[in-house]
């Protein structure tokens, strides 16, 4: 038997013994083939058509320069546009990278790491990782990971690519983590951290149906915080701005949040929101919009302290439904 394994092996054994560096030489020049002279150009037109095709047209995207790095291996695209219906308008990235977990194909799953760059003027990395059936008895869970960061991301372009109805300016730099169900049988769980410098406040905003004129006014800082569990948003005490701004305050609350799976896509369904606001006026602020605030949001019900320096000091409940006028009551506190 011995003699037999050795007679069948000794082949293969020889190949590698004595034609080593061919083989080696032969991998080298297939690699330089796929990343030197591979039809990518025509990788991408198939890429972008078979997309189009497999999302019956509701997904469209389109990319220049598809290109393949080995260390660290990985795919990569110029000037990348993506839209969905989903979009207010489509996405537009100058480069996107994306590198497959070796780890999580080494175990038949998904995952790895998506970058873009010049995405709002900012960047933005998102790691993603298959984590298979939840903790729920229903075995069609498919549990996944995400964990972003994006930095420089430029509020006027952010805005303007949503379509807002208003206009701002600043940049925001931050951090969020979500674990969620594709099929909505677990509620999502996560955290979310967003840091802004130089936000600039609209100048008109839309309250109960009213249009709300605010003074001209930056946030030198900003920082919310929040954390997601069983359908519920939970936003800890956030901070908008500092106290020598025109308009600083502070905000702290709550609100359902929800996902379902309509039509195979996780849709987010807000629901009862109860937040409590600690707004702080200047003297020019409060000359502006304090009766405003004052005589028609709180209805005289009071709310309202005078500070040293001619400003106010607002504490204020909101309660409602998205979609509805808020229901404004006097804090005693915060």
């Amino acid at each position: 038997m011995e003699d037999l394994r050795k007679y069948l092996l000794q082949p293969i054994i020889n190949i590698f013994k004595f034609h080593k560096f061919k083989i080696f030489f032969v991998l080298f020049l297939s690699l330089i083939f796929y990343v030197l002279f591979f039809p990518y150009h025509q990788l991408s037109s198939m890429i972008e058509n078979q997309v189009n095709k497999a999302s019956r047209g509701q997904v469209q995207i389109s990319f220049n320069n598809l290109s393949l790095s080995l260390i660290p291996f990985g795919i990569s695209a110029e000037n990348v546009s993506l839209f969905t219906p989903q979009m207010p308008s489509p996405l537009f990235m100058e480069k996107a990278y994306i590198r497959p977990s070796i780890g999580d194909l080494l175990r038949f799953k998904n995952g790895g790491v998506f970058t873009a760059e010049n995405i709002w003027g900012g960047t933005l990395t998102l790691q993603f990782s298959d984590l298979g059936q939840g903790p729920s008895k229903n075995n069609q869970s498919e549990m996944v990971r995400l964990n972003a960061n994006f930095n420089q991301i430029n509020l006027a372009k952010l805005a303007s690519w949503y379509k807002a109805p208003f206009s701002t300016s600043g940049l925001i730099n931050g951090q969020f983590n979500i674990t969620l169900d594709h099929k909505a049988f677990e509620q999502p769980v996560g955290n979310l951290n967003i840091k802004g410098t130089k936000v600039k406040l609209p100048s008109l905003i839309k309250v109960m149906q009213m249009d709300l004129a605010l003074p001209e006014a930056t946030w030198k800082t900003m920082s919310i915080q929040g954390k997601l569990a069983a359908g519920q948003l939970n936003l800890a005490e956030s901070l908008l701005g500092v106290p020598s701004d025109a308009i600083y305050g502070k905000i702290k609350g709550s609100m359902g949040l929800k996902f379902l799976s309509l039509g195979g896509r996780l849709s987010p369904r807000p629901s009862q929101y109860d937040f409590a606001v600690d707004l702080n006026l200047d003297k020019s602020s409060e000359q502006k919009i304090g009766t405003l605030l004052e005589t028609v949001l709180l209805n005289g019900k009071g709310g309202k302290a005078s500070t040293v320096d001619g400003g106010a000091r607002y504490l204020l409940g909101l309660k409602g439904f998205p979609g509805s006028n808020p229901n404004i009551e006097p804090l005693s506190t915060f």
